[in-house]
């Protein structure tokens, strides 16, 4: 598996190093560091299937003698080091940030925020990666990723933005109400249990999918 890690590392070298430039950017123009971070994560998860696609990573790996599940699995994990990476990454510069920089309008990112966007890099992990292992063509995939998030970030705004409807407040609520009662054990258990259901959707269509 470390082979196949190391695949990885080299394909998306480049964009970890912008992430690792951008953030700081970021804080010095003082964008808005969560959206920031959500499209960062949105943008690697595309670059690196781009990448797999262009150099048709997954003709010769399923050309030696290792399973395709075992080429998922390298994936998750190597996703889920960079999430984990990422998010402790972004509250390091935080916290030096707002040592140095006092003109920041928002609050800093606390501990438990960095898990909180550690749990988001998850869920979006979880959601993102089986629609490019469902779509044999790169193309169909990204269309049918940017009519997903087109119609998720319209609902999430129509539902912020419409007064009548409450819904959402009710759940948020409820939302919260729960993760209150154990707050790192029930996003640690969200984060890996929507990771690894993730896991097996993908494990399956890859498997069923011809190269």
């Amino acid at each position: 598996m470390l082979p196949i890690l190391l695949k990885e590392l080299k394909l998306t070298k480049f964009y970890i190093i912008f992430f690792f430039i951008l953030i700081p950017v970021s804080y010095g123009l003082n964008f808005p560091i969560r959206t920031t971070f959500v499209w960062i994560i949105l943008g690697f998860i595309i670059f690196s299937f781009f990448c797999d696609d262009k150099n048709e990573v997954n003709r010769f790996l399923t050309s030696l003698p290792v399973k395709r599940r075992q080429i998922v699995f390298a994936r998750y994990i190597y996703f889920l080091i960079l999430s984990a990476g990422f998010s402790g990454y972004i509250g390091t510069i935080d916290y030096f940030a707002y040592q140095g920089l006092p003109f920041l309008e928002r609050n800093p990112i606390s501990f438990f925020g960095a898990f909180e966007l550690f749990t988001i890099t998850s869920l979006l992990l979880a959601v993102s990666i089986p629609i490019f292992y469902y779509f044999r063509n790169f193309n169909k995939a990204i269309t049918a990723y940017f009519i997903l998030l087109f119609i998720g970030a319209f609902s999430f705004g129509v539902a912020q933005g419409n007064p009548y409807l409450t819904f959402d407040d009710q759940l948020k609520q409820k939302i919260h109400q729960l993760i209150d009662v154990q707050p790192y054990l029930i996003l640690t258990v969200l984060s890996l249990g929507s990771l690894f259901i993730s896991y097996l959707l993908s494990t399956w269509l890859f498997t069923k999918r011809d190269i």
